[in-house]
């Protein structure tokens, strides 16, 4: 039985949980304690394993809490962290919601000002604000914790990954391509668009130092660019890089440790490269199996690669959002006003996933180019600049076109309809020959 089930006059308790890597902490609190005195309510801390979680249990048992009149909060920030309390509340069967934690933030300000915080005082005001949401309504504060979201993070975690990933691989390059410029300065004659591509990557797998590629005979090394590498297009240089090897200007000191270092990189570099490859078919294969995916592929510009940061920034099915603000929340796309003295001027929030911010923008600067084909969205921002009466300058109006957007996409996931430019078109009041 969930919180929601229990009985009119069943006495309430409020659970608040801050989250830690090692041990959690938890303020219990019945509805006389929240309604006065909570500040001073007890907390207890109990470690992130079995015993730990035992002990929370006992607690809650001692508490009188039950999952018929306790209801239960905790934020999000714990990442992965909180993910072994809150699967041990549900299979209880306690009722989960996640605070946002701008309202943990604000309650705190509010009431404290502007201090250190601690843990324990967070447990507290998590609770409290668990009052608050019965006692007058304040819904704002939280989220209902969807059990069918594990899908959706665990494809955040992929995508995390792959992003990671692709950073490391770029480190890697960079540094490859310092010490290469020190030990073989001459290569970048030969290897233009980059001498950490994959072609002569395998070229230096296979002779390690510029005095091997110096005594390979034109035979092997044309055998390994065009043969193994299958880069027709040096099948001519071949001469020409033997020769600039054995001219090489190269660093002649200290190249035992700078030898090392290349075959390293070269090493680490081709392990990212499989370890990319092997992410990239986990996500297409992970996106294929959620139902927004069918109807995201409808969109313009649309690619497996950015559905799946879509559908991760989401973190849940697209029923848990009640309209589209919701959606432009957690995706990061929404405006929010800084205020300083008597100024005050909006931006783009700082909440919110940043892939998908990223994934939105991009998104949108495609839509609009003059080279795409013309399309609802583009007329919408050429509409913009025009202004009536205010025109909006490039920067605002891209904006809004990528807020639109997300409206469209809502629309299309909640009805689970693909996206139809014909039918956007006549909603803006274009008439089209199509």
């Amino acid at each position: 039985m969930t919180g929601r089930e229990r009985t009119d006059n069943a006495p309430r308790t409020y659970v608040g949980i801050d989250v830690g890597r090692r041990r959690h902490r938890a303020a219990i609190l019945p509805i006389g304690r929240a309604m006065h005195g909570w500040e001073h309510a007890p907390v207890l801390a109990f470690t992130a394993d079995t015993d730990g979680f035992r002990e929370f249990f006992d607690a809650l048992h001692a508490a009188g809490a039950t999952p018929a009149n306790t209801v239960c909060a905790l934020e999000p920030t714990g990442g992965y962290s909180s993910q072994p309390i809150f699967q041990a509340l549900k299979h209880h069967g306690f009722e989960v919601l996640w605070v946002k934690n701008q309202a943990v933030h604000d309650l705190r300000e509010t009431l404290y000002g502007r201090r250190s915080k601690t843990d324990a005082e967070d447990a507290r005001l998590i609770a409290r604000l668990l009052y608050l949401r019965e006692a007058i309504g304040q819904e704002y504060a939280f989220q209902v914790a969807h059990t069918g979201s594990a899908p959706y993070r665990n494809l955040r975690l992929l995508v995390e990954l792959r992003w990671k990933q692709v950073q490391a691989h770029r480190r890697a390059s960079n540094q490859l391509m310092q010490v290469l410029d020190v030990l073989f300065p001459e290569m970048r004659q030969i290897f233009r668009k980059g001498t950490t591509r994959p072609t002569p990557l395998h070229l230096l797998r296979r002779f390690s130092t510029v005095q091997a590629i110096a005594a390979a005979s034109e035979q092997d090394l044309r055998h390994v660019l065009v043969n193994e590498a299958r880069s027709l297009r040096h099948q001519t240089a071949v001469s020409e890089l033997r020769r600039l090897a054995q001219t090489s200007v190269g660093a002649r000191e200290g190249r035992d440790v700078l030898e090392l270092a290349q075959g390293w990189l070269i090493q680490q570099l081709h392990d990212l490269q499989d370890s990319l490859v092997d992410l990239e078919a986990r996500i297409k294969a992970a996106v294929e199996e959620f139902p927004e995916t069918s109807i995201l592929r409808t969109f313009p510009s649309m690619s497996a690669r950015r559905i799946a940061t879509l559908l991760a920034g989401m973190g849940a099915p697209i029923d848990a959002f009640p309209n589209d603000r919701a959606l432009r929340k957690q995706w990061g796309w929404y405006v929010e006003i800084e205020q300083s003295g008597a100024r005050t001027r909006s931006r783009l929030g700082r909440g919110g996933y940043r892939g998908t911010r990223r994934e939105l923008y991009l998104m949108a600067m495609q839509l609009i180019k003059e080279q795409t084909q013309d399309n609802p969205f583009r007329h919408y921002y050429r509409r913009l600049l025009r202004g009536n009466p205010t025109p909006k300058v490039p920067k605002v109006a891209l904006g809004h076109v990528a807020s639109k957007l997300i409206t469209v996409m809502y629309v299309c996931m909640r009805r689970r309809e693909p996206y139809d430019p014909a039918k956007l078109w006549r909603h803006m009041g274009v008439k089209t020959t199509a």
